[in-house]
């Protein structure tokens, strides 16, 4: 694609890395990978983010037990080491990572845990707001 002048977006990214992980393909130059996959990830929505760090996930799991490391070319099958991912995941995160497990499932991403009108029970503050008088 790089080759024709085709830049890929996330959604093609992730259907490359998948049919390329199903046959066993993923034995790549290394540095050539990863500056395709932060540009794809840079140029992503947030949403495509989590979806194209999803399926490098699943692809690299696929290729690891079928492709061998082949440090001495610079070519490994690991695309994307799982740290790193963890690590790329933090980052875009407001909260750090602290979630504590609590995901919004009906948007598939951190449930928003701003509780500026909400004291530490739970309460709304203004209804323990004394009146004016």
């Amino acid at each position: 694609m790089l080759e024709e002048g085709v830049q890929p977006n996330a959604y093609t990214f992730v259907a490359v890395l998948s049919a390329c992980a199903d046959l066993a393909l993923i034995e790549r130059d290394v540095e050539e990978e990863q500056k395709m996959l932060e540009e794809a990830i840079k140029n992503a929505r947030e949403r495509d983010r989590r979806t194209l760090l999803r399926a490098m996930n699943k692809s690299s799991s696929k290729s690891s037990s079928k492709t061998k490391a082949n440090k001495e070319n610079g070519r490994v099958g690991e695309i994307f080491p799982s740290t790193s991912l963890e690590e790329y995941a933090k980052l875009g995160r407001k909260d750090g990572g602290n979630h504590d497990g609590q995901y919004d499932s009906k948007n598939d991403c951190i449930a928003d845990h701003d509780d500026d009108d909400e004291n530490e029970d739970g309460e709304d503050d203004a209804d323990n707001e004394e009146p004016n008088a």
